[in-house]
């Protein structure tokens, strides 16, 4: 089945705009990004998407966040800081159990995916969205780590696939 995206409620031109910007990080694409003008609907938007963090750290890294109104600002701001209040509180503490049960069973582990990125390619784990854990380990060592991490309080998503 195709996944549908969510279409963004402002221009083409402004989404190629925004996609060299997340992506390039650069000073002259994110000033064109503010020149071109963002709206609350626009950081409303952003931050349903998981960008809006990422984004205002850009953004105030080049002393771009007091060119947005007020209103924008405050959203990217707030969008932000929930950000980083939910990394704190949930997958934080989450890895950290987590990485303590397959230690204490001596299995050895290797963080795969949004949470390695978070911890290795972004300036901070709360400016990139991620919703699980994803890890890879030694067959042999799988059903140990389950047994494990189900008496520590851990539970599978549905849909995992164990094969």
């Amino acid at each position: 089945m195709a996944r549908a995206f969510p279409i963004p409620p402002f221009s083409l031109s402004r989404a190629r705009t925004l996609a060299r910007a997340l992506g390039d990080g650069s000073r002259d694409t994110l000033t064109t990004l503010v020149e071109q003008g963002l709206t609350v609907t626009d950081a409303l938007w952003l931050a349903k998407q998981g960008i809006a963090p990422y984004l205002r750290h850009l953004l105030r890294r080049y002393g771009l966040l007091s060119a947005l109104s007020p209103e924008v600002a405050a959203r990217f701001t707030l969008g932000y800081s929930l950000s980083a209040v939910h990394e704190a509180i949930q997958h934080e503490g989450t890895l950290a159990g987590l990485l303590q049960t397959l230690a204490t069973a001596g299995i050895d582990v290797v963080i795969l995916k949004g949470m390695a990125f978070a911890h290795t390619v972004y300036p901070a784990p709360h400016l990139r969205p991620k919703s699980d854990v994803d890890l890879w380990l030694p067959r042999h060592q799988i059903p140990l780590a389950l047994e494990r991490l189900i008496a520590a309080g851990f539970r599978l998503a549905e849909d995992t696939d164990l094969a």
